[in-house]
Formats: structure tokens, C-alpha cells, sequence
């Protein structure tokens, strides 16, 4: 197979239904180029220095920008990162703990190629 430009394009984010302890079922996506290069911004400040404010959203983020419908459709926004902090954090770690675990397998999956 040959990498054309046609292929590379067709790589839009898929919706996955995955299964959330104590939740029940919910739809996930990876995120876009876009909004992993903003997350990983969002990290560092102006001076390269890593700004721990940011650092302490990542749970919530990853909850922000894969969490959707199963259209696709994005179940929060920005601003809803307030809101979702405020939460109990033992019980977001079920949310929290599926996307990363489905983001493992993803790159498990990616690594060996298939």
C-alpha cells in the first residue's frame, strides 16, 4: 500500500461505543489534529514553562474533546471544564479511566500495524 494524499485524508476521527463501569455504554472519538496540538500547547505558558493549571484539566479535557453522541456531536464544550471539575473526582475516575484505556488500545492497535 502507498500513502497517497487521498488516504491520508480519509483519517477523520471515528466514532467507537465503549462500555463505562457504574455508567453504562457511551460514544467515543479520537481527537482531531487540531485539538491535540491545542491540548498540548495549553501545557506550557508564553515562556516554555509547563503550566500546571492546564496540566491539572487533562483528565477533563480528554473528557471534553472524545466524549460524544453517536453522531459524533461533542457532549461538552469549553464551557462546561468548570462545571466538570467541580464533580467527584473517585467517580469521574470510571469516565476517565475508559478513554485512556480505549486511547491505549487504539495505540497498541496502531503500533502493531493494523
Amino acid at each position: 500500500m502507498t500513502l497517497t494524499r487521498e488516504s491520508l485524508l480519509k483519517l477523520k476521527p471515528e466514532v467507537e461505543k465503549i462500555t463505562i463501569k457504574g455508567f453504562g455504554e457511551a460514544y467515543i472519538k479520537n481527537q482531531s489534529e487540531l485539538q491535540r496540538s491545542k491540548r498540548m500547547a495549553q501545557l506550557f505558558d508564553k515562556n516554555g514553562k509547563p503550566d500546571f493549571k492546564e496540566q491539572m484539566r487533562s483528565r477533563v479535557y480528554s473528557i471534553v474533546d472524545q466524549l460524544c453522541g453517536k453522531d459524533g456531536a461533542p457532549l461538552f464544550t469549553e464551557g462546561d471544564i468548570k462545571e466538570i471539575m467541580a464533580l467527584d473526582s473517585t467517580q469521574l475516575d470510571a469516565v476517565c479511566d475508559a478513554i485512556a484505556e480505549w486511547n491505549d488500545a487504539k495505540l497498541e492497535k496502531n503500533d502493531k500495524g493494523e
